[in-house]
């Protein structure tokens, strides 16, 4: 079984970022540091950073953990900045960048740390982080998980996501694996890592070789490759952990905000770059979850008074000339 966290063992929460994504990566690990009724030890993965961007980022998370401090919740701040080589011959394009493979190095570079959790930059914490530092670790069968994660509410199994892939059904990474079509495929951007069991099974090295052997047919790689070398052996988070903001999902019934834990902007439709609101067409609550993006922001540690201006004013310029743009494109509207 598992090794059980020690109770005076900081949760280790873990992000990846260059500097396209530190920005949102500083939000994010502050709405984790914000909300935690656990101490924390929040650990940042250089996968590119210029050395302004890597000072700005270690500014803002220095004031997160002042402020966590003065509350008496002990925040722990570190920056890696891990060779690339293990991966830099692995494909990049504008949504995989060499950070998203540099997460796969978490159990060498926490060597001490029995569990992690991972956190891609476009998640947002709503609430206190602290259950997942007690989740249990265990897969389907009863044995150790080297993860919990979930299949980001509301997708479900492999069934579910047919028009997604292939027609026969099932995503890359499970294609020739004979596995049956309820397997969950999970989405990688919220994890609960088990360390001791992924070191113990190298189990970063199976993935990226993985990767490797199977980057013709990838289309997300690092998930894909997750996914195939983990295939039913983790453990499911509850929905809540990973509610998908980002996508606008036909006729899903989302969460208000008050049921959500972790929120994830996943897709090009990021609120920080003004793609977000015409979502909002489908209604509550997806304009809350916008606000909630922002209203950390302002809170990050990221901008002083004047940056958070100019970025507002940014923000809505670029929505306001999207929505230009949408009603040209779709002409004058027709008297009847």
């Amino acid at each position: 079984m598992p090794r059980p966290p020690s109770s005076d063992e900081p949760l280790a929460v873990v992000a990846a970022t260059d500097d396209g994504f530190a920005m949102p990566t500083v939000v994010a690990l502050s709405s984790v540091a914000r909300r935690s009724s656990v101490p924390l030890a929040l650990h940042v993965i250089d996968g590119g950073m210029s050395e302004t961007i890597a000072d700005r980022l270690w500014g803002a998370l220095g004031r997160v953990s002042v402020r966590a401090g003065q509350r008496g919740m002990p925040v722990h701040v570190a920056v890696h900045r891990p060779s690339s080589s293990q991966v830099q011959d692995l494909p990049t394009h504008a949504h995989i960048t060499t950070p998203t493979y540099l997460r796969m190095l978490i159990p060498e570079l926490l060597p001490e740390a029995r569990r992690a959790v991972y956190l891609d930059g476009d998640v947002l914490a709503t609430g206190d982080i602290a259950e997942l530092a007690d989740v249990p670790l265990v897969d389907p069968a009863g044995r150790p998980a080297p993860a919990a994660g979930e299949v980001s509410y509301p997708l479900g199994t492999l069934a579910g996501r047919r028009d997604q892939y292939r027609p026969e059904g099932f995503a890359p990474c499970y294609v020739g694996r004979d596995l049956p079509m309820d397997t969950p495929y999970m989405n990688a951007g919220v994890l609960v890592l088990d360390l001791d069991v992924w070191r113990s099974e190298a189990l970063a090295r199976s993935v990226l070789e993985d990767i490797r052997t199977h980057v013709d047919s990838y289309a997300l790689m690092d998930q894909d490759g997750l996914n195939a070398v983990l295939a039913g052996r983790w453990a499911r988070l509850p929905p809540r952990w990973n509610v998908r903001a980002g996508t606008a999902l036909k006729g899903a019934v989302l969460p208000e905000l008050s049921e959500v834990r972790l929120l994830h902007f996943t897709t090009g439709r990021k609120p920080w770059l003004g793609r977000y609101d015409d979502l909002e067409r489908l209604g509550e609550p997806l304009p809350s979850y916008r606000k909630a993006w922002f209203a950390e922001a302002e809170q990050s540690g990221w901008f002083s008074a004047e940056s958070w201006e100019a970025f507002r004013r940014r923000a809505a310029l670029q929505r306001n000339l999207r929505r230009v743009l949408k009603g040209a494109r779709r002409g004058p509207r027709r008297s009847r």
